[in-house]
């Protein structure tokens, strides 16, 4: 598992969640002027869900 850090911010380009709590924490703790966007990641699935269950607790 990875911890996102406020650098990644601005480290890269894109931040992307698998589901609605991941992307209301990471919008909460993200740097007012970094770079990234923080998508979920099931909106680049146009046939998919947008929310990717979890595949150990689901």
């Amino acid at each position: 598992m990875y911890q996102v850090t406020k650098e990644d911010f601005y480290k890269f380009d894109y931040l992307l969640c698998m589901d609605r709590s991941n992307l209301s924490n990471l919008n909460r703790i993200k740097p007012e002027g970094s770079k990234a966007m923080v998508q979920l990641f099931g909106d680049f699935d146009p046939e998919g869900d947008r929310i990717i269950s979890d595949p150990y607790y689901g």
